[in-house]
């Protein structure tokens, strides 16, 4: 097999396989999320799509927190399942690796984002309305690198059930021609001034 068709393949197997290489959990099989606001249980995303599903009643605090790694960024949070009595549950986030306010003393200023989630948001970015929040302190999609925790609930008392997707994406290296440009930009400011310096 050539090098270049070689190169092919290897590149297409890890494109294909790129979702084996993301973090995924699941409460039936890795533990109820947490209900401690100051321990949110840890969720390390990975390049690609990384899926969480819980279920939610009332009474049953979620908090779950995401680290986006570095060089990458989290462009999408989309709502793939939602199994419910209730038309309606609520999501919000804080920046940082813990939730600092109370459920019931919390206002939307103490939040990055929030939002409402349910049979009608389903295969939609739920990133977009909690960025733009009403009184929330809001934030530009998409995040980057660090800690962000969220805070699950329902209040109906039958179970609600949940999937997100959250889409992470690497940060490109600069391509070699622009790498090549900022070079001799570089060199012409350097040169212009040299010969400024000289006139004067």
């Amino acid at each position: 097999m050539s090098t270049i068709r070689y190169t092919l393949v290897l590149s297409l197997f890890f494109a294909f396989n790129l979702q084996l290489l993301a973090d995924n959990y699941q409460e039936s099989t890795d533990g109820d999320l947490s209900g401690n606001l100051m321990v949110p249980t840890l969720f390390e995303l990975d390049v690609g799509q990384n899926r969480i599903s819980a279920t939610s009643a009332s009474g049953d605090l979620e908090y779950f927190r995401v680290v986006v790694p570095a060089n990458s960024l989290l462009s999408v949070i989309n709502h793939d399942i939602y199994q419910s009595n209730n038309a309606r549950a609520f999501l919000g986030m804080q920046f940082g690796p813990t939730f600092t306010v109370l459920p019931n003393a919390a206002l939307p200023a103490d939040l990055a984002g929030y939002t409402h989630f349910g049979f009608d948001t389903i295969s939609s970015n739920l990133m977009l309305d909690m960025s733009t929040s009403f009184g929330s302190q809001g934030f530009s999609v998409p995040l980057g690198p660090g800690d962000y925790t969220f805070w699950a609930q329902q209040l109906e008392s039958q179970p609600t059930f949940y999937q997100f997707t959250f889409e992470v994406q690497q940060i490109p290296e600069p391509a070699f021609g622009v790498w090549v440009a900022l070079c001799v930009i570089g060199m012409i400011g350097r040169l212009s001034l040299s010969l400024l310096r000289g006139q004067a």
